[in-house]
């Protein structure tokens, strides 16, 4: 069985994005990954599931019961 890093992580692209300004999010094992879909190659930032909860109630993406794995699913 493969660990979570040998597991690529599987990118979703923002729906709100335009010509070459938009990310991508991933979850990958309990970190949410996020990166810059023009340089796929480049820098990743990964959170855990509470700094993920924090900042997408503070983008107004998440009320204060919603869980951090609800936020990735849906697209940002």
């Amino acid at each position: 069985m493969a660990t979570v890093e040998e597991t690529p992580p599987e990118w979703r692209k923002s729906t709100a994005c335009v010509p070459s300004e938009c990310v991508e999010v991933a979850r990958h094992g309990d970190h949410v990954l996020i990166r810059d879909s023009a340089d796929v190659q480049g820098p990743v930032l990964a959170f855990s599931n509470d700094q993920w909860q924090s900042f997408a109630r503070k983008l107004g993406f998440l009320n204060k019961d919603d869980q951090a794995q609800s936020c990735t699913r849906r697209e940002i």
